[in-house]
């Protein structure tokens, strides 16, 4: 079976993923938070405080999903809110405003359909030619049909600097949790087969390991890679927060890679090398052994910190931009 790695292009949905879990969205928003100007934490916890309260008051969340996303006692308002995108996803953002009685920004409504469900999540085309799959291109063969994250981030960007209050702290929650999303690699790569030949929805449809009772797969490789950099049993076994934070705070970067926010095009391009070594031990199949699956584990897993604290500095340093008045590229 012919094989390729290619970088991601345009997204389909691949069941209820979140890049990195809920645990790690909050803790690297908070570490990025904490990076910020004074004065613009006390502004977006004003903001995130308001559309709290905006939230439950227009019941757009449950009971239950409003305690879970305030269980984080130690983040701020602003770092809870960083998975609201992913409570929400099976409500489009049109609805999403209506709801909240909020204004969409331009670049926010001119988005595709099923941006806010669909934004998060990857799948790339791909071009053929006389040596086979090419990778890194544009989809020539298959249509670009659905929003992505090379999209939808770049519009909650751009609307960042256009809006204020409760607008504001919405934008916030978007754009927080998609830089985190855009620097998970498994948001930015794909394996395209004779069997997906339109991508394996960035490790989704491929299996990590068996599931030796019921058959078939207990776990696909996207979902690892979401949870490598969590700490959801740790947390349970009496890890602070802060030990988290600092965990993050000390984590490894590549040197050779800037902190400061990036286009989305460099942050595909970085992920991109990641393909071959991810997808190498699973080319044949699930990992079948176990101590195969917990090495594996252990050499990806302070590769996701650091990624994770590369990606909580280049919110921080977007934000920065945005407070002196400089807008980022996309």
């Amino acid at each position: 079976m012919r094989s390729i790695l290619v970088m991601l292009s345009s997204l389909v949905l691949a069941g209820q993923a979140a890049a990195f879990n809920f645990d790690a969205h909050v803790i690297g928003a908070e570490h990025s938070f904490r990076m910020m100007p004074e004065s613009l934490q006390q502004q977006y916890e004003q903001e995130a405080e308001a559309l709290l309260e905006l939230i439950e008051e227009t019941e757009l969340l449950d009971q239950e999903q409003m305690l879970f996303m305030t269980r984080y006692e130690f983040a701020s308002r602003f770092a809870q809110l960083s998975i609201l995108p992913d409570l929400v996803r099976r409500t489009e953002l049109p609805e999403t405003y209506r709801i909240l009685g909020l204004t969409m920004p331009d670049s926010v409504a001119a988005l595709p359909e099923k941006a806010g469900s669909m934004g998060h999540y990857i799948n790339i085309g791909y071009q053929s030619g006389d040596d086979g799959y090419l990778p890194g291109q544009p989809g020539s063969e298959v249509a670009v049909k659905v929003p992505n994250v090379t999209t939808v981030l770049p519009a909650f960007k751009t609307a960042l600097p256009e809006v204020s209050g409760v607008e504001r702290a919405l934008v916030n929650a978007y754009l927080t949790h998609l830089v985190f999303d855009a620097t998970q690699p498994m948001h930015s790569i794909a394996r395209v087969t004779e069997e997906y030949p339109m991508g394996d929805l960035g490790g989704n449809a491929t299996c990590f390991q068996p599931d030796p009772i019921q058959g078939g797969c207990a776990r696909n490789l996207h979902s690892l890679f979401d949870g490598l950099a969590g700490w959801t049993e740790r947390l349970r076994l009496g890890l602070t927060a802060e030990q988290g934070l600092a965990e993050i705070a000390a984590s490894e970067m590549p040197a050779e890679l800037t902190r400061q926010y990036l286009p989305i095009a460099q942050l595909a391009m970085e992920s991109s090398q990641y393909a071959e070594a991810i997808y190498a031990p699973v080319l044949e199949g699930p990992i079948q052994s176990k101590a195969e699956r917990d090495a594996y584990r252990e050499a990806w897993q302070p590769i996701m910190m650091g990624r994770l604290n590369l990606a909580a500095y280049r919110l921080a340093d977007l934000h920065h931009q945005f407070n002196d008045g400089k807008v980022a590229a996309n």
